[in-house]
């Protein structure tokens, strides 16, 4: 049965373009999952135990993530144009795809910072918040379908016959003090 067919609409409307929110998020999970594997891909095949490895480890995949900065910048753009419908306009004076010459350009620019800085740490911690989100709906969903089952304790004093049971140690005693 379609959900909208036996729900009124007052315990649709708060739901109704929940559906658009979890796609944007989730794709911002998805790109985010993207970055953090390429950091974090030196330290899942091997630990490094010398200073060198420690620094080939960090450098390497933090440099990829800086050459594909105006990559990730179009993706994100592209991720609020089609899921949200909001034209996130280009920075002034940065070129739309930077070539060789122009990623030094863009890493010495004002907007170019904000951006490694926002592809860097914002949006890791909003993709982690988004998850954070999704993962408690999906939790608060399957505790909302558990509760109301027969088996459950809260149920049980609905039932006829059945009497909550009260401690021994809260009983009155017959000799008392």
């Amino acid at each position: 049965m379609h959900f909208k067919t036996w729900q009124p609409g007052f315990l649709r409307r708060p739901f109704g373009d929940a559906g658009r929110a979890i796609a944007f998020h989730c794709v911002a999970i998805a790109i985010q999952f993207g970055v953090l594997l390429v950091l974090a891909l030196p330290w899942i095949y091997f630990v490094p135990a010398a200073l060198w490895a420690v620094t080939v480890a960090v450098v390497v995949p933090s440099a990829a993530v800086v050459l594909s900065g105006p990559l990730l910048t179009r993706v994100q753009r592209a991720r609020f144009r089609e899921r949200l419908g909001v034209v996130v306009p280009a920075p002034a004076g940065l070129a739309e795809r930077p070539g060789r010459p122009g990623i030094r350009q863009w890493l010495r620019s004002a907007p170019g910072r904000r951006q490694l800085r926002y592809h860097l740490l914002a949006g890791p911690l909003c993709a982690l918040g988004g998850l954070a989100v999704l993962m408690l709906w999906a939790v608060g969903g399957a505790a909302a379908s558990i509760s109301g089952s027969p088996t459950s304790r809260s149920s049980r004093s609905r039932h006829a016959g059945w009497r909550p049971e009260v401690p021994r140690w809260t009983r009155r005693s017959s000799h008392s003090c």
